[in-house]
């Protein structure tokens, strides 16, 4: 049996809503791959050595917000109750878990220095003079783009313990990616316009924030849709079930 009345309104709304909310899942996607394919990729190398986890959260949320809003227009498209159960309680789940990740990133909101300092001095202690993996690619991007080197000081390379500064013998050398003069095969604290003198933490720091305030902006509307979504696919099934009630 067909809806009737303000529920014909409430099914077509869910159904505009989510043929948005797929265009949205493909804007979603498309931002986390470009994400992965530039420089905040290498960000997140640097810092845990993860392969760019902003960038796979966004693609996983586009992914899944296309998958979603199908259902959701399926539903309401072919008054299918299953599809919008589905629809509603899947909806649900995700705002739980939405407002938990919220209220965590919010409590570690100021510890965000320590641990991107913290995770960065790892991986260039990591930093292997004769391999060309991820860890070395990504910090020579980093350096290179943010025109910067080390972690807060360029000294950071010359700790003790860093398998650079153990192949080097000691030796004040930083990698070619530090240098001023992109030609050199290494430069020295001895030269004063040889290598740069700024940390890496800041920028990066900066990048962080900008994607923090990003993907803010992005859940908080994606909260918002989602308890629309919820509401009318609760009431639109509601509704079907009814009418099914009385037509038998």
């Amino acid at each position: 049996m067909a809806v009737e009345g303000c529920c014909v309104c409430v099914k077509y709304s869910l159904f505009i809503f989510n043929f948005v909310f797929f265009l949205g899942g493909l804007v979603s996607t498309g931002t986390g791959i470009y994400s992965l394919v530039h420089t905040k990729g290498d960000v997140a190398v640097v810092i845990d050595n993860s392969e760019g986890s902003f960038g796979a959260l966004l693609v996983s949320v586009g992914v899944l917000s296309c998958i979603l809003s199908l259902a959701g227009c399926l539903g309401a498209a072919k008054e299918n109750r299953c599809a919008l159960l589905f629809y509603a309680v899947v909806l649900g789940f995700l705002f739980v878990l939405e407002g938990t990740g919220a209220g965590v990133g919010y409590h570690y909101r100021n510890k965000l220095r320590s641990v991107a300092a913290n995770g960065m001095l790892k991986t260039l202690d990591s930093f292997s003079p004769f391999e060309f993996g991820k860890v070395e690619k990504s910090w020579t991007k980093v350096q290179t783009l943010f025109k910067c080197c080390g972690v807060e000081r360029p000294g950071d390379w010359q700790q003790n313990g860093t398998s650079w500064h153990q192949y080097h013998h000691n030796a004040t050398v930083f990698p070619t990616s530090c240098c001023s003069n992109p030609q050199d095969n290494s430069c020295t604290n001895t030269t004063v316009a040889g290598f740069r003198p700024e940390g890496c933490l800041p920028k990066v720091l900066d990048t962080l924030r900008s994607q923090w305030a990003l993907l803010v902006g992005v859940a908080a509307t994606i909260a918002a849709s989602q308890l629309f979504g919820i509401i009318c696919g609760c009431c639109l099934q509601r509704h079907i079930k009814r009418s099914d009630y009385r037509l038998v």
